[in-house]
């Protein structure tokens, strides 16, 4: 039976796009573009489409935390008796 007939509300579930999808979709672009996927014609419009995405993508993805320095101490530890 369909929600017509029945007078219910239909549910809609939002349509979820993270960043993650959007990266495997310059990959995609990518793959395509080395095995000769698109016409010459329609590699600007495709290539500018790209790299709006990756720029997306970059400056929206979280930046890894810097790493403390780790350097050696030169000074010895006091040997404790």
């Amino acid at each position: 039976m369909s929600n017509e007939e029945t007078n219910q509300p239909v549910e809609e579930t939002a349509v979820q796009l993270g960043l993650n999808d959007l990266a495997i979709l310059v990959q995609a672009i990518d793959i395509g573009s080395k095995n000769g996927a698109y016409a010459g014609k329609d590699m600007e419009l495709v290539g500018a489409a790209r790299n709006r995405v990756a720029t997306f993508v970059n400056s929206n993805s979280p930046k890894p935390a810097p790493e403390e320095d780790v350097t050696p101490s030169s000074e010895e530890p006091e040997p404790t008796e």
